[in-house]
């Protein structure tokens, strides 16, 4: 899945960051010597933690941080170029995918929210800072990110999805 989403990534000629927790020893070996990997030791307390320990180490004072998730493997690449085209069209504003209505990742924050981000706690993932700044926020709809995997049943359901439709990286 990760392999997946960074090729996807990729496309974007953007420098990469893999924050890793509980199965980091395992997954560094397979990955692209391209990324550079974040050991976020705290990865147990939540994705906010995660988030938070990410942009300590990340100097982000000046650029914006686009946060993507390894398990929404149906989203395309060009629904990420999609997102980077808003942030130059809208550069104060948070670029936040919806589908159906909802609000989620991937999302691009401008660097006046890094702070908001560095202080993450939890499991919910920036999701507090989009929703208490949706006035300040542009969305880019892509129906396939509301697809993610956290059960094989998941994994399997997508793998054949992905096959079916083969669609271009």
């Amino acid at each position: 899945m990760l392999e997946h989403t960074i090729t996807r990534l990729s496309s974007l000629n953007k420098k990469i960051y893999i924050a890793l927790g509980a199965n980091k020893n395992s997954i560094m070996p397979h990955l692209n010597t391209s990324v550079t990997t974040i050991d976020c030791a705290n990865w147990q307390l939540g994705m906010g933690h995660t988030i938070a320990q990410a942009c300590e180490e990340i100097n982000l004072e000046e650029s914006s941080i686009l946060i993507a998730l390894a398990d929404q493997i149906l989203i395309p690449s060009s629904h990420y170029l999609a997102l980077l085209q808003a942030q130059i069209n809208y550069p104060d504003k948070i670029i936040v995918t919806t589908t159906d209505n909802k609000v989620m990742a991937p999302a691009i924050f401008p660097p006046k929210y890094v702070e908001q981000l560095k202080g993450l706690t939890g499991d919910k993932g920036a999701q507090k800072i989009i929703k208490s700044n949706l006035a300040q926020c542009h969305f880019v709809p892509c129906q396939k990110a509301q697809y993610d995997i956290d059960t094989q049943e998941d994994y399997r359901y997508l793998s054949n999805k992905i096959k079916n439709e083969m669609e271009p990286v």
